[in-house]
């Protein structure tokens, strides 16, 4: 049974594999914008671990954008193309000392440099507590010398993973499959309350308004 502990009046989850896989975390509130410093520990998935740490906090993570360096191994990296193209929508991506399968996700089994790396949380649209982790990762491998890049399906930590995750609303912002133009599952603000500001053929935008109070939670 998870045990929680109280940390600037909000509970720390302990006991359970997501707070074995976080070494350290530190919440802060700034001009409506509440940040975590997340450092995953050496064995952790990355991809995972952000999901699990989603669902923890759920109440609070309704769209945030996060940012990620440090060390990775076992990458599993792909190019998205929208569904009905190629297997799954992927297109497969060959990789320096990667697996010889014939498969769609490459793995590379060396280790390698995470250089500073983005992506977004949103929810799966028709299943409220599903986060979907959108990330995409740029990498360096020492042995050949290369630099390259694509979308994240998975990544083991092989020495640390700092993660600075933004909370930018805690209202739940969707990702729906678009069946007409693009058949990707694309951001979509049909249930969000905040006003908005452009809806046109070429662009969507919703304007969050936050009235989280700035402060400094220890």
């Amino acid at each position: 049974m998870a045990s929680k502990e109280k940390v600037g009046g909000s509970p720390k989850i302990s006991g359970t594999k997501l707070h074995r896989n976080l070494v350290n975390k530190k919440r802060t509130i700034s001009n409506g914008i509440q940040t975590y410093a997340i450092r995953l520990k050496r064995g952790a998935k990355i991809v995972q671990s952000l999901e699990e740490f989603s669902r923890k906090y759920e109440n609070e993570i309704g769209f945030a954008e996060f940012s990620m360096i440090g060390s990775v191994e076992k990458v599993k990296i792909v190019f998205s193309l929208g569904y009905g193209k190629g297997e799954e929508g992927y297109h497969p991506v060959s990789l320096p000392l990667s697996d010889k399968a014939k498969t769609v996700v490459k793995t590379s089994l060396g280790q390698m440099e995470l250089l500073p790396s983005w992506g977004n949380i949103t929810w799966k649209f028709g299943n409220s507590s599903e986060p979907i982790v959108h990330c995409h990762v740029n990498l360096a491998n020492y042995e050949y010398l290369q630099a390259f890049g694509g979308h994240l399906k998975e990544a083991t930590v092989a020495l640390t993973a700092e993660i600075v995750l933004k909370v930018l609303s805690k209202e739940k912002v969707f990702k729906k499959k678009d069946n007409k133009d693009t058949k990707a599952h694309l951001w979509n603000f049909d249930r969000v309350r905040n006003q908005i500001v452009i809806d046109n053929k070429k662009m969507l935008v919703t304007r969050f308004n936050s009235s989280l109070k700035e402060k400094q939670i220890k």
